[in-house]
Order: C-alpha cells, then sequence, then structure tokens
C-alpha cells in the first residue's frame, strides 16, 4: 500500500477521518497528516486499540480512501 498519495491527499479527506473516528480533535488530526504511524498510534492511544487492530484500521481507511479517490470507470452494457 502507498500512503504518499494519502498524505497528499490528507487535506481533502481530513473531513472523512474526522467522520470515522470522532475522538481525534482538529489539531490531532493536523497533526496525523496523513501518516500510517502516527495514524495508528492515534488509534492506539484514543481508542484502546491494539497495534494490530489500529493498523488494520488505518489500511482499511487508507484503502476505501483511494478506492474513493479512483476514476468512476462505466460499462457499456453490452453494447
Amino acid at each position: 500500500m502507498n500512503w504518499n498519495a494519502t498524505q497528499e491527499r490528507w487535506h481533502m479527506i481530513i473531513g472523512a477521518a474526522k467522520e470515522r473516528w470522532n475522538r481525534f480533535s482538529e489539531q490531532e488530526l493536523h497533526a496525523i497528516a496523513g501518516k500510517r504511524d502516527a495514524l495508528i498510534q492515534k488509534l492506539k492511544e484514543k481508542y484502546g486499540m491494539s497495534q494490530q487492530q489500529a493498523e488494520r484500521e488505518a489500511d482499511e481507511f487508507h484503502e476505501s480512501q483511494s478506492e474513493a479517490g479512483k476514476p468512476q470507470t462505466r460499462t457499456s452494457g453490452g453494447q
């Protein structure tokens, strides 16, 4: 997984992160700045997650935002 895109787009997806993890303050979200390790550490601190849980949660968010950023492909319906 390439987290570089998540870091670059963090300012655009910070609202989705806030919605998903409402215990994070705006300051904390800005400090995370799309960095996987920082997000995992904060998930452990704020939500009491294990390392494995926090990694899974961070990766699921990353995947969901990566999919959301991809252009939609249209099918021709067999035509």
